[in-house]
């Protein structure tokens, strides 16, 4: 049986950090603005009865894509980061994968869960949009596919 939580505190949507790995993603760790956690869900099977369509639960929990938001500076440092870690994605003969750790902040700024994406790469990242009526500062998409997450 659940039973209710004892922490009533709401979950900060601007209380979190993402941690790549510093020495080779320090540009994109320090401008991330936004991380969208994936869904997860099991897909379906349909059983058919006469006069009845029913559904029944698929055999296999499935994750969407994570999807980080970047605020690029004025060098594009962490845009390039990024293109050289997709483009190293079909060229290196090395491992490309990184566990990307998304660490949610208390109300008081500590950690109080940890959401690792076990071997993390690019598979997409996003256009930028250049335009002379901006009023905000320029970011990009970068989407990432990962083998499961995990809380920790």
């Amino acid at each position: 049986m659940a039973t209710l939580t004892t922490n009533k505190n709401y979950l900060n949507p601007t209380g979190f950090r993402l941690a790549i790995d510093s020495t080779l993603y320090p540009n994109t760790e320090y401008f991330c603005s936004a991380v969208s956690h994936p869904d997860v869900f099991v897909g379906e099977g349909t059983l058919n009865i006469p006069g009845l369509n029913s559904f029944i639960p698929g055999d296999a929990v499935s994750y969407g894509t994570l999807s980080v938001s970047i605020i690029i500076d004025e060098d594009m440092t962490s845009y390039i980061e990024m293109v050289d870690w997709l483009k190293s994605v079909v060229t290196s003969s090395e491992s490309v994968t990184r566990d990307i750790t998304l660490q949610v902040l208390s109300s008081h700024s500590n950690v109080s869960k940890s959401i690792r994406y076990k071997d993390a790469f690019p598979t997409n990242i996003a256009q930028l949009a250049f335009t002379a009526a901006a009023e905000e500062y320029l970011t990009f998409d970068v989407s990432f596919r990962y083998s499961e997450f995990f809380f920790e």
